[in-house]
């Protein structure tokens, strides 16, 4: 009577997905978007499996109404889950401090632009991150965004930026 139980429990955590999402989907673009409505795409490197919306990595705890936040930029998380193309399927906002040290990170809460398909996308926010709260952006999410003014396209191609 034993082995029944213990076979199905088996598996269900067999059918598991693995926590990277991956199973889910590869990010194939991440898109940062200025105040001024400048845009960078990433399209390729490590960013793309670093920063996928069901590992959070670029979280690093709630924080109650960060002061003295520099421009917003808007991040949209792009995947082409269904065959039919890229479609955003994760949206925040982030803010570089305006003292230099760090970053924040605004999690869409209801009412907000994107909240709905972030939920769709992720069911449940891996570390309690909250909806509709303010977040310390992680050490790697800054040094990303910070080296992104940092990258030159080479004169015959975009190095993965468009």
């Amino acid at each position: 009577m034993r082995a029944p139980t213990i076979l199905v429990v088996l598996v269900v955590f067999a059918a598991e997905p693995p926590q990277s999402g991956h199973a889910k989907g590869v990010l194939q673009r991440i898109e940062l978007t200025s105040e001024g409505g400048r845009t960078v795409e990433v399209t390729v490197g490590i960013a793309l499996y670093e920063f996928n919306p069901w590992a959070s990595r670029y979280l690093d705890g709630v924080v109650s109404g960060p002061s003295m936040l520099g421009p917003p930029t808007d991040i949209g998380l792009y995947v082409d889950m269904t065959g039919n193309g890229q479609e955003r399927i994760h949206g925040f906002t982030y803010a570089r401090a305006s003292t230099g040290d760090g970053g924040y990170i605004y999690l869409p809460g209801p009412g907000d632009p994107d909240y709905r398909t972030n939920i769709s996308t992720v069911l449940s926010s891996p570390g309690g991150w909250q909806n509709g709260a303010w977040h310390r952006a992680s050490d790697d999410w800054v040094a990303f965004v910070a080296s992104l003014k940092e990258i030159k396209p080479p004169p015959t191609g975009n190095a993965g930026l468009r």
